[in-house]
């Protein structure tokens, strides 16, 4: 246990007292873990997740998603005297293990933890991701009763790597900011997904609504929950705060490509459309983009999709921006909420360096953009060519899409 352990241990009772006297709602932290799953990432996980906090949760549910290695069991076993040490002096949040026989994926996991959770308020993290101090004591009080009702909260997240935790290295992860809500995240989830599932915060009540996490969804279970929830007009939003480390190991743009990757992008679209989340001019175009994205080699993936998210952070910014054009000087920009919150963390204080220096490039921001689109959509109209004919069901109002797809007005891109 680090440093930062001990001094939130001690003021664990205060943070909880203060919870129960500005009556803060009661919450729960729900994980899986399978046997893929590392001991010292998922311990990473749990310390972070609750004696780290400022505001630790009420109950920790962590699904053991089908039989695991001696370690993560004996890491599991112990856990309930583990959490019991770390919060001496103070009330331990209450443990839950739901173990599955047999590995069943992220949403059937996800799904029997929901049963398990005991509070309407529920905070998602992965086995191998970092909650940093503030992330509940910043999201938490979003739905407190006296606060305009909210169904789903998410975050910006930063990149890291096991190898650039903790040196000068780890000042190059990614930032990954989402829009605020409303229309413009709307229009968003059309094209990508609205929130960052490690990040998310959300109602059990208004998931279990949707029909909970779809199973047999392949890779996008989170996805598709939001589509529907945001069919059934539940209120999302994102805060520009950076509240969660996202682990991105050198395989993780070869996961977002291949074959079943490219099966389960064609499912997800032609589901959209069938329910009728998008429209047929944005089913064409998500096919065009996303599908080929699954498509092109490693190296293309890569690189498109740090220019996409470079792209997509600059237009949140302008929003941001455009938001705050009547407030004083002392507002911050997105980018200044980014180093705000990356720097309540000692470990990445390094983030704080790159949100300034985006801040302090935003003069010339829009000619940024404009090169990033220009080569965005230059890689876009190579790897289209890849795409195969692809035959849909009538159901979805399309029986045919050729290689030649057809441009598409540019208000609906």
């Amino acid at each position: 246990m680090n440093k930062s352990s001990v001094s939130v241990r001690q003021t664990a009772s205060a943070d909880q007292t203060a919870q129960a006297d500005h009556a803060l709602p009661q919450f729960c932290l729900l994980m899986s873990v399978y046997a893929g799953n590392s001991v010292t990432e998922l311990r990473r996980a749990v310390e972070s997740g609750t004696i780290e906090q400022q505001l630790p949760p009420t109950q920790v549910v962590i699904v053991r998603d089908g039989p695991v290695g001696a370690d993560l069991q004996q890491f599991l076993d112990l856990l309930p005297e583990t959490l019991e040490l770390w919060f001496t002096g103070s009330r331990a949040p209450e443990l839950t293990i739901v173990p599955l026989a047999q590995n069943g994926g992220l949403a059937h996991a996800l799904n029997q933890g929901l049963q398990a959770c005991k509070y309407d308020v529920v905070a998602r993290a992965d086995a191998d991701d970092i909650s940093l101090p503030d992330r509940f004591s910043t999201m938490i009080p979003h739905f407190a009763p006296d606060r305009p009702h909210i169904d789903a909260l998410g975050s910006a997240i930063q990149e890291f790597t096991n190898e650039t935790l903790g040196t000068d290295a780890e000042r190059a992860g990614q930032i990954r900011l989402l829009p605020a809500g409303g229309k413009e995240l709307e229009k968003f989830a059309r094209m990508q997904s609205p929130l960052h599932h490690p990040s998310v915060v959300f109602r059990r009540s208004s998931v279990l609504k949707a029909g909970g996490y779809p199973e047999h969804s392949g890779r996008f279970e989170d996805y598709l929950l939001w589509s529907r929830m945001l069919l059934q007009h539940c209120v999302i939003e994102n805060l520009p705060d950076v509240l969660v480390l996202y682990q991105a190991d050198e395989n993780a743009y070869k996961r977002r490509g291949g074959r079943d990757m490219f099966h389960d992008e064609w499912r997800l679209q032609c589901t959209f459309r069938k329910e009728h989340f998008t429209t047929f001019a944005q089913f064409v175009r998500n096919v065009a983009v996303r599908v080929g994205y699954r498509l092109v080699p490693t190296s293309w993936r890569e690189k498109a999709y740090h220019l996409l998210v470079r792209l997509r952070n600059g237009s949140v910014a302008d929003a941001k921006t455009a938001d705050n054009s009547g407030a004083t000087a002392g507002s911050s920009s997105s980018a200044q909420s980014v180093v705000r919150s990356a720097s309540s963390s000692s470990d990445f204080r390094g983030a704080s360096d790159q949100a300034q220096q985006q801040a302090a490039a935003t003069p010339s921001a829009n000619e940024t953009r404009t090169a990033t689109a220009r080569k965005v959509n230059e890689d876009v109209q190579t790897y289209t060519q890849q795409i195969p004919v692809l035959h849909l069901d009538k159901s979805i109002g399309v029986e045919r899409i050729d290689d030649d797809i057809p441009n598409l007005p540019s208000h609906e891109l």
